[in-house]
C-alpha cells in the first residue's frame, strides 16, 4: 500500500475525541491486505489459523505483547504480531484483540500478509519475516476536535520537549513504552503524553520511530495520536494513563527568558524570541522537510486561532464547509418538508444545559429536551466531523422526507460549525434490547407483542428499501436501534451509517466496513460474498428476530456446549434436527410465532445476499403458517469463513 506524507494525514485525520476510549469506543483506524492469496486448507492456512488464535491469547495473558512463527520454512511460514497499547486497559485490550483477529478472517480471508490497526492494539500478520524491523510510515493518526488555548508557541515548545524526552525513555525501558508529563510554560496547565515500540525493535530504532511519528503531530489542538506498525505516541492536556509500574517522567519546562534591561532596544528583544523559536522549530522538524513543515504548522495553527475566536469549529482541512446561502437553498427547494433548523445556543436551552443524558453510541451523545411547544424529544450529537457537510444536509433532508409509523421522525436539525446534531421525537420506553435479553422485561411484552413488533419492524425496512423516493440502506440494524413508542410500536432510529442510492440502482457501491459485530452481513466484511445492497439489511435484521427468540446475543462464549456459542447455528440445529423450540419453554400458542421469527430469521442470514429474501417478501412469509416455511439448506447458511471468524472472535460479546 503505497504511502501517504504524514503531514498530510493529519490534516486529513478524522476528528473525534481521544480520550481514553470505553469498551464500546475501540474502533479499526487502518487496515491493509496483500492481493496474493493462499489456498484454503493448505499448509499456510493452517499455520496461520493456529498461530493466529496462539498470538491472541498469549498477548492478552501476558502484558499485551506477542510474536510468533508457525510452520517450517518459505512458503508455508506464518509470521505475526499481536500487541495492545499499554494505555488501554487489559479488558480493552482483551476485546481489541479479539476483534482485530475476527475481522481479519473477515475482511482479508486468504491474504498472506495483513495487517488491522486499531486505537487500541495492533494485529499483523505474514508469510515473510517483519519482525525486528522498523516502520517508519505514520500509517494513520487522529486528532481531538476541541482546539487548545493560551499561547501557541509555548504549546509547541512543551509538546516537542515532552516528546523529545519519552522517545528515548521508551526505548530504554524494558517493556518499551514511557509515559510523562510537563508543564505549559504562562499557561498554568499540563500537557500528557504516551509513547510506546514493539518490543522485538532495536532501542535506537524505537526512538527513531518515535521521533519520525511524533514529528507530525498536530500543535493547535489539545490532543491527538499516531501510528505505525511499529511505534505510537499520543497527547492530552488531562492524564489518561496510571503507570502500574514505572515512573512518570517528570520534564522541566523551559527557562523563561531573561527580563530586557529598560535601555534595551525592542528590536534586540524581538531577535532573542525569533532566535529561540527558530531553534525550537529546527528541534521539532526531524525528517521532514523544515520549511514545509513549519510553514504547514503556522498556517494550521493561524486558521485555528482564528476559528476558536470566531466560535465556529470548522474543521482544519475543509471538507466540512458549505456556505450558508447553499444551506438556505437546499432547505427553500424542500419547502414545507424542510425540517427545522436550530441555532446550538437553542439546543442548549431544549436540554437544559445538556442535563439529562439518555445516551451514548460510537457517533454521538443523546440528550433528553423539550421544545418550546413542551414536545418532549432526544437531541443526538453527532462526533463524526468528516462527512462533507452538504452530504449531511441532503441526508437530513432525505430522511425528513421519510413518513411512516415504523420510522422514527426527525423534527430538526443543528449545523453550525463543526456542531451537528439531529432532534428526533423522544420514545419513553427506550430501545427493544432493554426488554429481550431480560427475562422479566421479556415477559412485560409478552410472545404476542414481541411479534407485533418483529413484523412492524419488517415494515419499518421495507418502506426504506422501497417505498420512499430515495433509497436508504440502514446498516446498523441492531435491537439498540429499535426504539419503543408509549404503545411499544417499534420506530427504527440512528441513521448515522446510512447511505441514500438511486431507486433505480440495485446496489451500492461503497468502500470500508459499517455497522456493529454480529449483524453485519457477510458481503459488507468482504465483496467476495457479493455486493452490498438492501440485503445487507435483510441479514441484520434476521440476526435481530433471531435474539427476539432466544432472548440473547447471537454470539456469546460463557455457554456450556460449543455448538451453543453461536445462537444461529444452535437455532438451526433445534428446527432442522428436533423440529420444535420445546426447549425454550415455550407453550404451543406461542411456539407457532417463535417457529415463524426463527425460520425467517435464518432465511434473513443466508451468507449469500442472493439467498435472502427481500423485505417484501419477509412480510409475506409473516402470513404463512411456521409449517409452510421451509428450513434453509445449511451450507449456505454457515461457512468456513463464518467459522473462522466465530473461533477467533468468542470473547467479543460476553
Amino acid at each position: 500500500m503505497a504511502a501517504v506524507n504524514s503531514l498530510l494525514i493529519v490534516l486529513l485525520a478524522v476528528a473525534i475525541h481521544s480520550a481514553a476510549p470505553a469498551l464500546g469506543r475501540t474502533v479499526q483506524v487502518w487496515s491493509q491486505c496483500s492481493p496474493a492469496n493462499f489456498t484454503p486448507g493448505g499448509a499456510y492456512n493452517t499455520n496461520l489459523r493456529g498461530m493466529l488464535k496462539d498470538l491472541v491469547t498469549v498477548a492478552v495473558s501476558y502484558g499485551g505483547y506477542s510474536n510468533d512463527t508457525a510452520g517450517d520454512g518459505a512458503p508455508d511460514q506464518s509470521y505475526g504480531l499481536a500487541i495492545c497499547y499499554a494505555d488501554a486497559p487489559p479488558e480493552v485490550c482483551r476485546l481489541c484483540l479479539n476483534m482485530a483477529a475476527g475481522n481479519v478472517t473477515l475482511a482479508c480471508p486468504r491474504s498472506v500478509d495483513a495487517a488491522m490497526m486499531y486505537n487500541n492494539c495492533l494485529l499483523r500478520y505474514s508469510n515473510a519475516s517483519f519482525l525486528s524491523r522498523p516502520d517508519m510510515v505514520q500509517r494513520f493518526s487522529f486528532y481531538n476536535n476541541l482546539t487548545r488555548a493560551g499561547d501557541a508557541a509555548a504549546y509547541a515548545a512543551a509538546l516537542g520537549r515532552l516528546m523529545d524526552r519519552l522517545a528515548p525513555a521508551a526505548a530504554a525501558s524494558l517493556r518499551f513504552f514511557a509515559y510523562g508529563r510537563t508543564n505549559i510554560t504562562g499557561d498554568g496547565q499540563s500537557l500528557y503524553g504516551f509513547a510506546q515500540c514493539v518490543t522485538d525493535l532495536s532501542p535506537d530504532d524505537c526512538q527513531r520511530c518515535l521521533q519520525r511519528i511524533a514529528a507530525s503531530l498536530p500543535v493547535w489542538t489539545r490532543g491527538g495520536r499516531a501510528y505505525s506498525l511499529t511505534c505510537y505516541t499520543r497527547f492530552e492536556v488531562v492524564p489518561f494513563y496510571t503507570p502500574p509500574d514505572t515512573q512518570i517522567i517528570v520534564v522541566a519546562p523551559a527557562p523563561p527568558p531573561p527580563e530586557p534591561s529598560p535601555g534595551a532596544p525592542t528590536a534586540a528583544s524581538a531577535n532573542l524570541r525569533d532566535a529561540k523559536l527558530r531553534k525550537f522549530r529546527s528541534r521539532m522538524t526531524l525528517t521532514v522537510s523544515t520549511v514545509t513543515a513549519v510553514l504547514l504548522v503556522m498556517v494550521c495553527v493561524v486558521l485555528a486561532i482564528k476559528i476558536h475566536r470566531s466560535g465556529n469549529f470548522q474543521s482544519i482541512t475543509g471538507v466540512n464547509s458549505i456556505p450558508e446561502e447553499n444551506i438556505e437553498e437546499l432547505l427553500e427547494n424542500c419547502g414545507s418538508l424542510a425540517p427545522k433548523r436550530y441555532k446550538y445556543s437553542q439546543l442548549k436551552e431544549i436540554t437544559r444545559c445538556f442535563s439529562e443524558k439518555l445516551g451514548e453510541g460510537g457517533y454521538g451523545m443523546v440528550y433528553k429536551g423539550t421544545l418550546p411547544s413542551g414536545i418532549l424529544v432526544a437531541v443526538k450529537f453527532l462526533h463524526d466531523f468528516t462527512r462533507n457537510g452538504e452530504e449531511f444536509i441532503n441526508e437530513v433532508i432525505s430522511i425528513r422526507r421519510t413518513s411512516h409509523v415504523n420510522i422514527v421522525t426527525l423534527l430538526g436539525f443543528c449545523f453550525e460549525g463543526s456542531k451537528r446534531a439531529l432532534i428526533y421525537e423522544y420514545m419513553p420506553n427506550g430501545s427493544l434490547d432493554k426488554f429481550i435479553y431480560d427475562d422479566n422485561s421479556k415477559a412485560t411484552l409478552g410472545w404476542n407483542k414481541l411479534y407485533e413488533i418483529a413484523i412492524d419492524i419488517a415494515r419499518g425496512l421495507e418502506y426504506l428499501h422501497h417505498g420512499c423516493n430515495t433509497r436508504i440502506i440502514h446498516f446498523d440494524i441492531k435491537p439498540h436501534n429499535i426504539l419503543l413508542a408509549d404503545d411499544f410500536v417499534p420506530k427504527i432510529a440512528d441513521f448515522g451509517l446510512a447511505k441514500l442510492c438511486n431507486p433505480k440502482e440495485s446496489y451500492l457501491s461503497m468502500a470500508g466496513m459499517r455497522g456493529t459485530i454480529g449483524f453485519i452481513a457477510p458481503e459488507v466484511f468482504a465483496r467476495r460474498f457479493g455486493i452490498v445492497s438492501t440485503k445487507s439489511d435483510v441479514y441484520s435484521y434476521g440476526m435481530v428476530l433471531l435474539e427476539m427468540v432466544g432472548g440473547r446475543k447471537n454470539m456469546k462464549a460463557s455457554v456450556d456446549n460449543s455448538r451453543e456459542m453461536y445462537f444461529p447455528d444452535f437455532i438451526y440445529n433445534h428446527l432442522a434436527e428436533v423440529g420444535s423450540l420445546h426447549s425454550f419453554d415455550l407453550v404451543r400458542t406461542t411456539e407457532e410465532m417463535a417457529r415463524k421469527m426463527a425460520s425467517i430469521g435464518l432465511w434473513c442470514i443466508q451468507v449469500s445476499p442472493m439467498s435472502r429474501p427481500t423485505m417484501s417478501k419477509v412480510l409475506e412469509m409473516f402470513e404463512k403458517s411456521a409449517d409452510q416455511i421451509e428450513i434453509p439448506p445449511n451450507q449456505h447458511f454457515y461457512s468456513p469463513i463464518e467459522y473462522d471468524f466465530l473461533q477467533l472472535h468468542t470473547e467479543i460479546v460476553k
